[in-house]
C-alpha cells in the first residue's frame, strides 16, 4: 500500500486565492512559490512551512496505522527533492518509520547555502539554522535503522557535498555497530529519480522488509 501526501501548492493543496475573484492566484505557478508565500506569514508566528507539512505526513501515517490491512511494523516513507526534504524530516521526528530512501536532496547545508542558496520554505525549519542543524543530523536521529541515500553527480545539489554528509552518517552508523543499515547510490545523471534510482529504492525496501536482495538488481547498490 502506497499513501502520497499531496504537497501544499501542489494538486489539490492550491490555497491562495485573489480576494476579489475567489479564484486561484498562482495558476501557472510552481507549487514552491506558494508555500514559500505561506511560509512568510508561518515564520513571523515563529512556525514554519515545514512543519505544516511534517504534521501532513505524520497524520498520513496515523491513517495507514488505523487500516487493518496495514503492517505497522513495516512502514517506510521516500520522496525525492522537495519529498526528499519531507522524508528526511518525517523520518527523523516520527519513530514509525522503519526504512528511508532520500533522493535528490541530502548533501550539507553550508554548501548548500553558499552555492545554491536556501532552496523554498518547505526546506527550511523553523530555527534549524540557528541551531546548526544539518543533514547528518537528521540521519543520525534515524539511526541505527536502514537509511538509504541516492544521489546524481549532475544534481545542482554539490555531489561532493553529498558523498561528505554519507561518510559523516557512516561513522555514526560504525559506532552503533549497524554498518550495513546505511545505503549510498549514485548515477551519473541530472537531478531528479530516475530508473535507476527507482530500482535501487525498491531493492532497499524489500531488502529490509523482506529480506530480499534480488528483485530489482542494480549496477551497483553501495552499503
Amino acid at each position: 500500500m502506497v499513501l502520497i501526501v499531496d504537497f501544499i501548492g501542489y494538486a489539490e493543496r492550491d490555497q491562495i486565492v485573489n480576494p476579489s475573484t475567489g479564484a486561484l492566484a498562482l495558476t501557472g505557478e510552481s507549487g514552491t512559490t506558494e508555500h514559500s508565500l505561506m511560509d512568510v506569514g508561518a515564520v513571523l508566528a515563529g512556525t514554519s512551512v515545514v512543519s505544516h507539512i511534517l504534521w501532513d505526513n505524520h497524520r498520513g501515517i496515523d491513517y495507514l496505522c488505523s487500516r487493518p490491512e496495514v503492517d505497522t511494523s513495516r512502514i517506510g516513507c521516500t520522496g525525492s527533492s522537495g519529498g526528499g526534504a519531507q522524508a528526511t524530516y518525517l523520518a527523523a521526528f516520527d519513530e514509525r518509520v522503519k526504512v528511508t530512501v532520500i533522493d535528490s536532496y541530502i548533501m550539507k547545508e553550508q554548501v548548500l547555502f553558499s552555492t545554491e542558496g536556501p532552496q523554498t520554505a518547505s526546506q527550511n525549519l523553523t530555527y534549524e539554522g540557528a541551531c546548526g542543524i544539518d543533514h547528518p543530523d537528521y540521519i543520525t536521529l534515524f539511526a541505527p535503522k536502514p537509511f538509504m541515500i541516492t544521489a546524481s553527480t549532475q544534481d545542482f545539489f554539490d555531489i561532493n557535498a553529498t558523498r561528505q554528509t554519507y561518510a559523516d552518517a557512516q561513522l555514526v552508523y560504525d559506532i552503533l555497530g549497524a554498518p550495513d543499515k546505511l545505503g549510498y547510490f549514485e548515477t551519473d545523471a541530472p537531478h531528479g529519480l530516475n530508473a535507476e534510482k527507482r530500482r535501487a529504492t525498491v531493492t532497499w525496501f524489500r531488502t529490509w522488509f523482506y529480506d530480499d536482495t534480488h528483485l530489482f538488481p542494480t549496477r551497483s547498490l553501495l552499503t
